[in-house]
């Protein structure tokens, strides 16, 4: 994906927060990398189903391609944290291939997705903190509770809320996947998929889509 498609996605993105939205447009059009150059993470943080890793991504495919590609043809390398022992060996993995990349002498920076690193025990995020300091990795990171990650570790980051959309403000956007579904659903059953999937944007599309099925499939008994 290049810088164009990737920024032109993220355009298209809900944000709550006017200024959350302009602090990632800048990150991954490369106008401001990071706060300092050793700050090299960005840390998204907010409730669930707030676009978080969605957008993380799309920063991810936005940076990956305004510089060298990872040695694997990858965008970028994709994390979901876990908590106790196996999140410590997640993070002791991610240190390997980091310090493989330093030993290879290689002058690209590979970015790296951690989703959920709240769910880190301080041991591995420990380990993360260390690693924000390499010039040849970033970290696009998300978490829904900012107190259970460490100060130490927000502080060598660049951390973006990602704020609830109202209501109000989802329905053009629901709307439009209604149509894309085939469907028009109508406001008011729109309204009551947002507020029954409390605003969470993963769980409105697949809402949609079993109603949009439903009606695919009563329309085709209408047939017979």
């Amino acid at each position: 994906m290049n810088t164009d498609h990737a920024i032109g996605r993220l355009d298209k993105v809900l944000f709550a927060n006017a200024a959350s939205k302009a602090k990632v447009m800048e990150i991954a059009s490369g106008q401001q990398m990071f706060a300092s150059d050793e700050a090299l993470a960005v840390l998204l943080f907010g409730a669930p189903g707030t676009g978080k890793t969605t957008v993380a991504k799309l920063m991810a495919d936005s940076l990956r391609s305004q510089g060298p590609v990872a040695s694997d043809g990858e965008a970028f390398h994709w994390i979901h944290c876990q908590g106790g022992v196996e999140g410590v060996t997640q993070l002791q993995q991610l240190q390997e291939q980091v310090a493989r990349t330093v030993r290879e002498g290689s002058n690209r920076r590979d970015c790296y997705v951690l989703d959920e690193i709240d769910r880190l025990n301080e041991q591995a995020q420990s380990i993360l903190l260390s690693l924000c300091g390499h010039q040849c990795a970033c970290f696009l990171m998300t978490a829904h509770a900012l107190d259970q990650v460490s100060e130490a570790l927000t502080q060598r980051s660049e951390c973006i809320e990602m704020a609830e959309v109202p209501p109000p403000l989802l329905m053009p956007w629901v709307r439009a996947i209604s149509r894309e579904l085939g469907h028009e659903l109508g406001d008011t059953r729109l309204f009551s998929a947002i507020l029954r999937c409390r605003g969470r944007l993963g769980r409105i599309i697949s809402s949609l889509e079993m109603e949009a099925d439903l009606l695919h499939v009563e329309a085709g008994a209408e047939e017979h």
